[in-house]
């Protein structure tokens, strides 16, 4: 399956090893780098990227967003990887990759305190040097409800608005 048994793709792995080594970065880095270049290539049914150029890596970035719904990072982790094989190994200089659909970056939504709670989570920072076993528990209970109301909020925050967009 997953592998590309031919011998002129493994040739382009073993060089994307080497440059990856030459350069001193991690080997996770390089098992990710290694895995999302042979995915780009299979996805292209096993055309060698010096045959493709902009158009192939625009329809694979898209690919991940649109269809694998992958995170924003998963794709800017897959373009990483493909433009080290182009710039470092085969060193072709990719045009501006603007057709891409980009994955969506996450919704984060900011979480608000109350004074007394804000106090209160300074308050834990000092839990460790607390010796009383029943005001750690205390310390402990507090922090659990102050994360719950922020969750809660985050729900209300994002149902509310929802709910004012479809009157």
């Amino acid at each position: 399956g997953f592998l590309l048994k031919d011998a002129p793709a493994q040739q382009l792995l073993d060089a994307v090893r080497g440059k990856i080594r030459a350069k001193h970065y991690s080997y996770r880095t390089e098992q990710q780098y290694v895995g999302w270049i042979r995915r780009f290539i299979l996805y292209n049914d096993k055309r060698h990227p010096a045959e493709m150029s902009a158009p192939e890596v625009e329809r694979y970035l898209t690919y991940l967003a649109v269809e694998r719904q992958v995170t924003a990072s998963t794709q800017n982790q897959a373009l990483a990887a493909i433009l080290f094989l182009y710039r470092q190994v085969l060193e072709i200089e990719l045009p501006w990759l603007d057709n891409v659909v980009r994955a969506r970056m996450p919704q984060r939504v900011p979480v608000v305190l109350a004074r007394r709670e804000v106090q209160a989570v300074d308050l834990i920072d000092d839990a460790r040097q607390i010796t009383n076993p029943t005001r750690r528990i205390q310390q402990s209970r507090f922090l659990v409800s102050v994360r719950a109301k922020a969750q809660e909020f985050h729900e209300c925050a994002f149902t509310c608005s929802c709910d004012e967009k479809n009157r």
